[in-house]
């Protein structure tokens, strides 16, 4: 009797389970949502799971089933995902119907990672907004300014480094190289510290750094996945995404460098500082300590290893396209011949053939390639194609939105596939026209694009007044993206090949010097 007990017991808890995380298998068939029939547990995963395919390859495969459709249905696992394709309806979600979507779905467990967790982009609803209201004038265009001649110094520096490299080391795998800018760049204008990741690449905020870019590995795929699908035995495990002595190095960090500031009244113009400004306010309207330590470590999180990512597509773009790296060079001549050998702020942020050629290669490889959303409240939508029925979406639904398929649609773009910097010349319209995406859709939308494009735009402009960038005969045309990373990059990485320009224009750097780094 005691085994028939057990036996019965075990069979009630399994066919729980099971009721539990397949009871919504079926949704998508019964409201004619296009949608890939699941797979029990694994959903529409299966292939990521055997790496045979990436994130971004389940995506296309989805947005292609029903080019009429207004949204298709995918299976996150278990959970029932909607999958936007109409710009209308992605701009209803994200802008218009903002109070029904605000969040996005977590994948912390804020016990084990609560220094992470306090970033802003992991917030929900009033704490986000709270928050979001003081940082938001750190970034604006007069305090990105502001920082301007702490990211040109680094990029001098650097540009320099590149510039002299002897013949049988100009070919080089180029993020390996280029994060060490991103790193130094990091550190001056979020922490008010002074590195340089080339004459000392084993600094400890570098190494922490490249710890924090495999923040995309397979592992930590995976423990996104259980937090996202089976949170109760993520809180179980008590398994920190991220090393805690990671997290405690940053925290330790930033509250000792605020500490200092503070004991001996240092101000700097940086966004520590600016947080620091902003913990000023009326008790109970300013940011904590705790606060501050979230979203610098944040902004060191989103801006090491994406910021570089992102500057190595430009490069790869270029390399593979030495007519418009060549057009390029000849405007970022011309701008230094009309402005007193000077890349300025002003200067740069004038250059329109340079912002198209960032623009394009943020929509044929953008970092976010994918958006979330999760529904707060229940939500009507209209039927996914015309005979179907309306689909109300529940609270804690997930919503898709994905930018790169929407990039790379010919319904928006003309020769999608593509590098054509000159269609952002020619067509002012793309950017506001609801199909490009490259830092999100709505108020919650990365409150870092200034910074990030900025920083990008002052390293390719100051790499390319001396030197060129060139495809090797290692390189990979086209790039094959990997798929053992939720990240968006090269399995072979970047392998290209710089060298001085024959006829280097003399750049004024007297304006930076002397800058407090």
């Amino acid at each position: 009797m005691e085994y028939l007990t057990i036996t019965l017991s075990v069979v009630a808890i399994l066919t729980a389970i099971y009721y539990y995380y397949l009871k919504n298998l079926n949704v998508f068939k019964k409201y004619g949502i296009p949608h890939i029939p699941p797979k029990p547990i694994v959903g529409n995963f299966g292939s990521m799971m055997t790496m045979q395919s990436s994130i971004l390859d389940i995506v296309q495969k989805v947005y292609d089933l029903c080019p009429d459709a207004k949204y298709a249905g995918m299976y996150e696992f278990t959970s029932a995902t909607i999958l936007l394709r109409d710009l209308d309806l992605i701009k209803s979600i994200c802008v218009k119907n903002f109070d029904s979507f605000q969040d996005h779905r977590g994948f912390l467990d804020k016990k084990a990672d609560p220094l992470f967790a306090g970033v802003l982009f992991f917030l929900d609803s009033e704490e986000w907004k709270s928050q979001r209201n003081l940082v938001s004038p750190v970034f604006t265009s007069s305090k990105i300014k502001t920082m301007f001649k702490l990211m040109s110094a680094c990029a001098v520096r650097f540009a320099d480094y590149l510039s002299k490299l002897p013949e049988s080391e100009r070919e080089f795998e180029l993020k390996s190289v280029l994060s060490k800018f991103t790193n130094d760049v990091i550190a001056t204008c979020a922490f008010g510290i002074e590195v340089d990741t080339i004459k000392d690449p084993n600094n400890e905020l570098f190494v922490k750094g490249k710890q924090i870019s495999n923040i995309g590995s397979f592992t930590n795929l995976m423990k996104q996945m259980m937090n996202r699908n089976m949170p109760f035995l993520a809180n179980m495990l008590n398994l920190p995404f991220l090393p805690r002595n990671i997290t405690d190095f940053f925290e330790d960090l930033i509250i000792d460098t605020m500490k200092t500031r503070q004991e001996k009244g240092i101000y700097r113009p940086d966004m520590l500082q600016l947080l620091m400004d902003q913990s000023n306010k009326k008790e109970g309207k300013g940011l904590t300590n705790f606060n501050i330590a979230s979203h610098a470590f944040g902004f060191y999180f989103g801006g090491f290893d994406s910021v570089a990512t992102q500057t190595c597509f430009v490069f790869q773009m270029l390399a593979e396209n030495p007519d418009v790296q060549a057009k390029l060079q000849a405007e970022i001549d011309e701008v230094l011949e009309n402005n007193n050998r000077q890349l300025t702020y002003e200067a740069i942020s004038g250059m329109t053939y340079l912002d198209a050629v960032v623009n394009e290669t943020m929509r044929l490889y953008g970092i976010s390639f994918v958006l979330d959303r999760v529904s707060t409240k229940a939500f009507e939508l209209p039927p996914a194609v015309p005979g179907a029925k309306p689909f109300t979406v529940q609270p804690r639904t997930n919503i898709w939105i994905p930018a790169s398929a929407i990039h790379r649609d010919p319904k928006y773009y003309e020769n999608p596939d593509k590098f054509e910097p000159e269609r952002f010349v020619n067509d002012k319209s793309i950017i506001n026209s609801g199909a490009f995406m490259p830092f999100g859709v709505g108020p919650r939308m990365c409150i870092g694009n200034r910074f990030a494009l900025t920083k990008m735009k002052v390293i390719i402009c100051h790499i390319l007044a001396r030197c060129e960038v060139k495809l090797s005969p290692k390189s990979r045309v086209p790039l094959e993206m990997s798929t053992s990373s939720f990240a968006l990059q090269p399995k072979n990485g970047f392998l290209l090949r710089v060298e001085p320009r024959k006829n280097i224009p003399t750049v004024n750097v007297d304006w930076i010097n002397g800058v407090s780094q």
